[in-house]
């Protein structure tokens, strides 16, 4: 045995060796004052295990046996404030759960936990508070627990038999990456034209050069025929378009950095919209992707995202 392996035989003098039957690493718990501590491992088989088999229910013991439900609100387009405001009331009035608020940049997220002495009062109190906040919130909320912005957009396309084809600048791919990173995404997703320089929007998209020369390639008449471009290429039901200034550089007084131009080419004809982010070229990126998302959300009609 290695010498080093030594150390991991050390525990507190008063903690509880709780074993590891997957590993050589310590697993211990220790009390402090009122409060009980889990030491685990951090591989994921190890640590795993061994909170499915000793923590959680020692946990449950020392509630007395008590049920948690829990569900993740995700939101778009609220601040963290305004949507603690919105479910305020709601929370003064329902102390049998409990909330919580985490920001997944551009998103912000609601928790809510319920704590109960059996799982159907648990299951009852977090169903009825989670519809008064859905309420509360209306088109804000996109889904629940773990399901992406663009992977619940992708799942209403995918029902009503419909595609999506990105046509992307300065985002770089990143919106047609957001769409394809959970399994299933060729349901929904036809492909994507890269086009950074204006040779390649006019080669790939037929972006006209007239319009590249006399607007820009960040500018309406662009990202309108980018869209429209994808499209007809594509063969999609949908194509989202993205052109702007992510920055550091590259601003003008006219169109500074985080200027961006999105646009939407559907059934119903070609929509456009101008963006004026702030942040990082990182987070530029991040909200106009998800700023094109949005175009396809109001378009589908938020009712009909889960």
């Amino acid at each position: 045995m290695p010498a080093n392996n030594l150390r991991q035989a050390d525990v507190p003098a008063s903690a509880e060796v709780l074993g590891n039957p997957d590993g050589s690493a310590p697993a211990f718990a220790l009390r402090i004052d009122r409060c009980e501590f889990f030491f685990l491992p951090g591989v994921p088989r190890e640590y795993h295990r061994i909170v499915e088999e000793v923590v959680l229910p020692r946990l449950v013991a020392a509630t007395g046996n008590a049920v948690l439900r829990s569900r993740i609100l995700h939101c778009y387009g609220v601040t963290e404030s305004k949507l603690d405001e919105l479910v305020s009331a709601i929370r003064e009035a329902h102390p049998e759960v409990r909330f919580g608020f985490r920001t997944k940049f551009p998103e912000n997220h609601l928790s809510l936990s319920a704590l109960a002495s059996s799982a159907a009062i648990a299951e009852a109190n977090l169903s009825r508070v989670e519809r008064k906040c859905r309420d509360a919130l209306g088109p804000f909320v996109y889904g629940a627990d773990g399901v992406t912005f663009a992977q619940a957009l992708g799942e209403e396309l995918a029902r009503r038999g419909e595609t999506i084809c990105c046509a992307e600048s300065c985002t770089g791919g990143l919106l047609t990456q957001l769409l394809t990173e959970v399994g299933g995404s060729s349901r929904w997703t036809a492909g994507a034209f890269v086009t950074y320089s204006n040779d390649l929007k006019q080669a790939a998209l037929g972006v006209p050069r007239e319009l590249l020369q006399q607007h820009g390639a960040v500018s309406e008449p662009v990202v309108r025929a980018m869209a429209e471009g994808a499209r007809q290429r594509s063969g999609a039901s949908w194509s989202a378009a993205i052109t702007g200034i992510a920055g550091p550089d590259g601003g003008t007084p006219d169109k500074p950095v985080g200027t961006v131009w999105l646009a939407l080419s559907g059934p119903r004809g070609t929509t456009a919209r101008l963006a004026k982010y702030r942040g990082d070229r990182g987070q530029v990126r991040l909200q106009a992707a998800y700023g094109a998302l949005q175009l396809l959300r109001e378009a589908l009609g938020p009712a009909r995202v889960p």
